[in-house]
């Protein structure tokens, strides 16, 4: 996700080879330092964040629409996140809850059939942030079907064409993804019967 972030930003990212020296207090990743200041930024929302700080997107966008992108990705990693990945006590993911409905994925929905991204016409960090929790869905979860949301179905996939999610991602888990939406995309409800 924050590769994809910064692709999308064209902010320069370098892996860091040695996982050692990760200052993660918790040595987990993801995990930024920022060479410019000496920042040490950690999980995924807040990495997203400090990228679009650094990105100086005051051309490309007004102060409500970064206010919404802000918005956006505090909310994919705080309620997003635990809908599509249900854990155990001990943190260890057993389901998704993309499987039942979900009045959170509805409002989404919504907003998806009269919208092509989260900001209307724009692709932004908001969307990163919210496709890449839903894109890891159907990469785990390999029987899951979310025809019942075909504006969502529509967005995911919109966003996984996406060349830097490609570069982020890997080609093969691109092309996967690509053809399973499509799939799911294509689903028609079935009637049976003469009339």
């Amino acid at each position: 996700m924050v590769n994809w972030g910064a692709y999308e930003l064209k902010v320069p990212l370098e892996m860091a080879q040695d996982l050692s020296s990760n200052p993660h207090p918790f040595r987990q990743i993801p995990c930024l330092v920022d060479n410019d200041s000496g920042a040490i930024v950690f999980e995924s929302g807040a990495i997203l964040l400090h990228l679009l700080d650094k990105a100086n997107l005051g051309a490309d966008f007004t102060d409500a629409e970064i206010g919404s992108i802000k918005s956006w990705i505090v909310w994919a990693n705080a309620s997003l996140d635990p809908i599509c990945f249900l854990e155990t006590p001990d943190g260890k993911v057993y389901d998704t809850g993309l499987k039942n409905p979900n009045r959170r994925i509805d409002v989404i929905e919504n907003i998806l059939s009269k919208e092509t991204f989260l900001l209307g016409d724009k692709f932004s960090l908001a969307d990163v942030a919210v496709a890449a929790y839903l894109l890891y869905v159907p990469q785990f979860f390999r029987d899951i079907d979310l025809s019942k949301w075909p504006n969502l179905v529509r967005y995911m996939r919109d966003c996984a064409s996406r060349e830097c999610y490609g570069k982020a991602f890997g080609e093969p888990v691109q092309q996967y993804l690509e053809s399973t939406l499509e799939n799911m995309g294509n689903k028609k409800d079935k009637l049976f019967g003469m009339f």
